[in-house]
């Protein structure tokens, strides 16, 4: 059965394979519902790309997390997703930003 559907598939993308590196980010616009003022939040970053999902240690009560971490990655996706998540306590987080990147 399937050699008879490989014909009408379509080509699939040349595989990629490459690093992303997570340096910084800067949170500016925090409600303040969220946490008290002039406190921190605890906050990660995850990438996503095909099949692969990595996270960054969660960075601690701060406005300005820094990580300079390294994800390798591999698949034959045309998008690159990094999220930017705040861990509250256990097995509670939020969402804050995310970004979609294309891929030529």
């Amino acid at each position: 059965m399937i050699s008879r559907v490989n014909p009408f598939l379509d080509a699939q993308p040349p595989k990629k394979k490459f690093r992303i590196t997570i340096h910084k980010a800067k949170i500016t616009n925090l409600n303040q519902r969220r946490s008290k003022k002039d406190d921190g939040i605890n906050t990660y970053c995850e990438t996503r790309f095909d099949l692969s999902s990595s996270k960054t240690k969660i960075a601690k009560k701060t406005l300005d997390p820094t990580w300079n971490t390294v994800h390798e990655v591999e698949g034959c996706a045309t998008t690159i997703e990094i999220t930017l998540m705040q861990k509250r306590g256990f097995a509670k987080q939020n969402f804050l930003a995310r970004t979609v990147v294309e891929l030529e």
